[in-house]
């Protein structure tokens, strides 16, 4: 017993390395896309060979990565460790997050044309823009706690009626995998990726109906094809997003019982 909680902690030090290295990727492809798509864009002579769409695509699949990534992790820490532990993984995003967007804006405004009149609204963008991400993976802790703690009511009661009927006892991940064991509504894993995977399409629709309305009306059959292909695209990341999470969750807690 005294040489499982040892292994166990360095399991979840290899775990937080590795969030924390997978972070930092998408950190440093992020910036890099956003860097290259600046260029692209204000340069002539890269007018017409689409490198502007290709650069957008790759930096807004980095920033969609890193969100599964991190709702993963948010997720498994909040199932697998307590307060604390669950705190180690959120100050790595929110170290990241901030990071992100303070060397952004730097780039910005040393290299990209950002004069110092518009620093104090670009500032405030800055600000509000973190302070949304940051609120955005506190709902999905908020999710994954609720879900987390009633499942450990539900595993606790097991255990106890396990214990009196002198069966064998009831194991924690064996209540969970395969997924179809229990309902989804008592599965802190599946339950949580569903509400954070509708939260981050709704998020994304939201998102789009405002830019289309600052955008205003389409000109056009093909404006409106465009603006359903979008719609589209955010309902499929949605989905998108409950497979990964699932995927990187069950990855996560197998590591963990091998």
């Amino acid at each position: 017993m005294n040489e499982t909680k040892p292994q166990n902690n360095r399991f979840e030090k290899e775990k937080l390395f590795a969030y924390s290295a997978l972070m930092l990727a998408c950190f440093v492809l992020y910036i890099l896309f956003v860097c290259l798509n600046n260029i692209f864009s204000s340069d002539i002579r890269f007018a017409g060979m689409m490198l502007i769409e290709i650069t957008e695509l790759l930096y807004l699949g980095v920033e969609i990565i890193a969100f599964f990534i991190a709702y993963a992790f948010a997720i498994y820490a909040t199932y697998s460790g307590g307060y604390r532990h669950t705190m180690r993984y959120a100050i790595v995003y929110a170290i990241a997050i901030s990071a992100r967007y303070v060397i952004l804006f730097t780039i910005d405004w040393l290299f990209f044309g950002l004069k110092n009149e518009d620093v104090p609204v670009a500032l405030l963008f800055m600000f509000v823009n973190i302070f949304l991400e940051l609120l955005q993976y506190v709902i999905v802790w908020v999710i994954a706690h609720i879900n987390v703690n009633t499942f450990n009511k539900y595993v606790t009661i097991m255990q106890k009626g396990a214990s009196r009927l002198k069966e064998a006892p009831v194991e924690r991940e064996k209540l969970i995998f395969p997924y179809r064991k229990i309902p989804m509504k008592n599965d802190p894993l599946r339950f949580s990726a569903l509400l954070v995977a509708l939260l981050m399409g709704v998020i994304r629709i939201i998102g789009r109906v405002i830019y289309d309305i600052g955008y205003g009306a389409p000109a056009d059959l093909i404006d409106v094809l465009w603006m359903v292909l979008y719609y589209l695209l955010d309902v499929c990341i949605g989905v998108a997003c409950y497979f990964v999470l699932l995927y990187i969750l069950r990855r996560l807690i197998v590591s963990k019982e091998n």
